[in-house]
């Protein structure tokens, strides 16, 4: 998602990525490594991806918050999720955006 295109940036309080600390997103380390930098509570936290078995790595970390993306890829058939929330469209998080 290219923040400069969908005004989310400056609804964020933070935003990484995970090529900064060198592991996918399906290691643990990568979770453990992102809390001990920044500090974050993963009971606080909101985690957006497209992908259910990365969901379900954040989710095994202790990220309370797992949201699937539905339509990653408009150009193909929506997404369906069996173990986490999901949506559609990003901007009804928040409704200023729309």
């Amino acid at each position: 998602m290219k923040l400069e295109h969908t005004g989310l940036a400056s609804h964020l309080d933070l935003l990484l990525s995970t090529h900064t600390f060198g592991y996918p997103k399906e290691d643990q380390r990568l979770w453990r490594a992102v809390t001990e930098e920044t500090g974050i509570s993963a009971e606080k936290t909101l985690f957006i991806d497209d992908s259910e078995p990365i969901l379900d790595a954040a989710a095994r970390f202790g990220i309370r918050y797992c949201l699937g993306v539905t339509n990653p890829d408009s150009g193909l058939a929506e997404k369906h999720y069996t173990r986490h929330p999901s949506l559609n469209d990003y901007r009804r998080l928040i409704p200023s955006l729309m």
